[in-house]
């Protein structure tokens, strides 16, 4: 009689087990990157940051070997994202970019929704705690001391804007997770929310986004019953909020462009934005467009109530991402949230399309769309969202959606 029982592990428990480790390590490095933007002073084992990498590595190159078939469509979009991403990475030698491409491929065919819990916990639970060793002493909460603001708080974080943002895309998360069951208490909460960050952080853009996101949301639960109805207002809203982004990059971009100090239009816009349109436009002098973008060094006032010597920073996604990471890329990211905009609008997900659209106006005066320690909604360029990741365990919805496909194969209508 054997002592030893053969184990035997079908193709679907390896790829629940794979996911369920791609979902640990996404924490894990999620978390490395959050605490890289705290006061806590830390000391991880060494290389601990680069073999965390690796696994992520090999756990993208299991579940690929594991994964069905890519259609030709799918196959051309990987294939064209990792050439791009890897050669800008290698020409301007930004790491984010590989990074967040090793994120975005491993996440394929994962639920966006439980990346999004998953993301949610890591962050939310490291922001509260930061924010409570701040206050107790444990960390040094960052205070600022500014000519015309008022006192600023960074809570642990190494600059109140900063703060400012990791609740931002903390409250939408939770604002997309709830969506339908989205209360009005939870969104009386945002705008709660919303005044915290004006009064202690005086980050005035951040908190103008927190009021655009309760307020969106709020239409949104209003006008709930009525969404199943198509009409033309309809169809204009959801194709404006699934390219966005494309527009407030434009926007942005634009303005820059043509700034002029010596227009009083402009000089009152660029005040408005904190002379976002200033810094912008010196960057594009001094540095230029480029096909691939070039390494810049940046200097705020992150980390230090010290005022540097020299500042220079560009707040704005837009610029920080065409003029670090280069026109291709830029054309890459646009074309990835026009990707999930388009998907959102065809599967008639709403609250992704909601988020898209605020996102892209909170990237006209923040620089964390590529961050994964801030932003986590690029990954839902290769999971799957919509109704689909909602009912992906429900064993009546996949026969529903197989009984529809076998009658759209009988009738030649594929739904």
């Amino acid at each position: 009689m054997n002592k030893y029982k053969r184990i035997n592990i079908t193709k679907s428990q390896a790829e629940n087990i794979l996911e369920i480790i791609y979902l640990f390590v996404f924490a894990v490095f999620v978390g490395y990157f959050f605490l890289r933007t705290t006061t806590f002073i830390y000391e991880l084992p060494e290389y601990f940051y680069y073999n965390v990498r690796t696994i992520l590595l090999a756990l993208l190159m299991a579940r690929i070997s594991l994964s069905e078939r890519y259609d030709l469509k799918e196959t051309f979009f990987l294939i064209a994202l990792v050439i791009t991403f890897l050669f800008a990475w290698r020409r301007n030698e930004y790491e984010e970019l590989l990074n967040l491409l090793i994120l975005m491929v491993g996440a394929k065919g994962i639920s966006f929704r439980r990346i999004l819990k998953v993301y949610l916990f890591t962050t939310g639970g490291l922001l509260l705690y930061t924010i409570l060793a701040s206050l107790t002493g444990i960390t040094e909460n960052l205070v600022y001391y500014q000519e015309g603001r008022r006192t600023r708080q960074s809570f642990g974080i190494i600059y109140p804007t900063d703060f400012s943002a990791h609740v931002f895309y903390s409250v939408i998360s939770w604002l997309y997770l709830r969506s339908r069951k989205i209360t009005y208490l939870e969104i009386g909460a945002v705008v709660g929310i919303a005044g915290f960050v004006y009064w202690f952080c005086d980050a005035r853009l951040n908190t103008i986004t927190l009021l655009l996101a309760a307020a969106v949301f709020l239409i949104y639960k209003l006008t709930l019953k009525k969404q199943k109805q198509e009409s033309v207002l309809k169809e204009l809203i959801t194709t404006l909020f699934a390219i966005s982004t494309t527009l407030c990059a434009i926007v942005m971009i634009g303005l820059t462009i043509l700034y002029n100090p010596e227009n009083k239009v402009m000089v009152f816009l660029d005040h408005v934005l904190n002379n976002r349109l200033w810094l912008g436009k010196k960057g594009i002098d001094v540095f230029g467009f480029s096909v691939w973008g070039r390494y810049i060094q940046l200097y705020g006032m992150g980390g230090s109530t010290n005022e540097p010597k020299y500042y220079f920073f560009m707040d704005c996604s837009y610029l920080f991402i065409i003029l670090q990471y280069g026109l291709i890329i830029m054309g890459v990211f646009l074309c990835i949230w026009l990707f999930i905009g388009v998907r959102a609008k065809n599967e008639d997900d709403i609250p992704m399309l909601l988020v898209i659209g605020i996102i892209a106006v909170q990237c006209m005066v923040e620089h964390h769309m590529t961050d994964i320690a801030y932003n986590p909604f690029l990954l839902a360029a290769l999971s799957y969202t919509g109704i689909a990741a909602k009912h992906s365990g429900n064993i009546s919805y996949k026969i529903g959606m197989l009984t529809k496909k076998i009658q759209g194969k009988r009738t030649g209508v594929i739904g």
